[in-house]
C-alpha cells in the first residue's frame, strides 16, 4: 500500500506540473484568474476541446491522491486538512465555477 501512495504522488505531482504548464502556456492560468467572466470564458471556448479536457484533468488530479489516504484513515480523523486530502483543491474548482454560473447568470 505504501508503494501504491507513492506512485500516486509521484504520478500525480508530473501530471499537476504538466497540465499546469501547459494551462500557464496557452491560457495566461493564474493571472487570468484575475478576469471578468466575460474576458475568461471567450478564452476558453476559443482553446476548444484541448482546453476542456486539460481543465477536466486539472479537476480530477486530486482523486490521484486517494491512494496515498487509504492507509493513514485509522490516524486522521475525517475532515482534518492534511497533505493527503484530496480536497483542498476545491478552491480552485469554486473559482471555476463561480466564472461558469456568472456566464449562465449574466447572458
Amino acid at each position: 500500500m505504501v508503494v501504491a501512495g507513492g506512485v500516486s504522488f509521484i504520478v500525480a505531482a508530473l501530471a499537476f506540473m504538466f497540465v499546469f504548464g501547459y494551462l500557464a502556456a496557452n491560457f495566461d492560468y493564474l493571472d487570468i484568474l484575475e478576469g471578468s467572466a466575460s474576458d475568461v470564458l471567450p478564452r476558453l471556448r476559443a482553446g476548444g476541446a484541448g482546453m476542456r479536457a486539460a481543465w477536466a484533468v486539472y479537476a480530477f488530479l486530486p482523486l490521484l491522491l486517494m491512494p496515498s489516504a487509504v492507509g493513514r484513515s485509522s490516524l486522521v480523523p475525517i475532515g482534518v486538512a492534511t497533505p493527503n486530502n484530496p480536497l483542498q483543491g476545491t478552491g480552485r474548482k469554486r473559482r471555476a465555477l463561480r466564472f461558469v454560473l456568472d456566464r449562465t447568470y449574466t447572458s
